[in-house]
């Protein structure tokens, strides 16, 4: 499978997004752990956008070998850099139009229950152009 990233930024926190939505990306920076308490610089998170050539996301689907959907997450999980973010994302496009997010996120701010609420939202907050409905 071959994955290129196309584009890379780091979204900031908008208020002017939260009262449109339940969810709100509130943890926006860099973690630093004080005694129980995290302090938020609001430095932005990483957001990446990536296209998926050769292969579509039924094939992954239909196949889930571990070693492939390891390429599905913004960094491998033993770099360094899972420290210094509280959150990631990265979006992978198919040429079949279909697509997949992947999150990583720093299990001193969210457990797995708490991503899997905020996940189905979390698509309307990236920045990526939407298809308008044909007239």
């Amino acid at each position: 499978m071959n994955v290129e990233v196309i584009s890379k930024e780091i979204i900031k926190s908008n208020p002017l997004l939260q009262p449109q939505t339940s969810f709100a990306i509130t943890n926006s920076g860099r973690v630093k752990i004080h005694d129980h308490f995290v302090e938020c610089n609001d430095e932005g998170i990483p957001y990446l956008e990536a296209q998926v050539t050769n292969y579509r996301l039924h094939d992954v689907l239909n196949n889930l070998v571990l070693d492939e959907l390891n390429k599905f997450i913004p960094f491998a999980l033993d770099e360094h850099i899972a420290n210094e973010f509280s959150l990631d994302v990265q979006l992978y496009m198919f040429a079949c139009r279909g697509f997949a997010i992947g999150l990583c996120i720093s299990h001193k701010l969210a457990d797995g229950l708490s991503i899997c609420s905020c996940s189905p939202k979390l698509g309307l907050l990236l920045p990526v152009e939407r298809p308008t409905k044909p007239k």
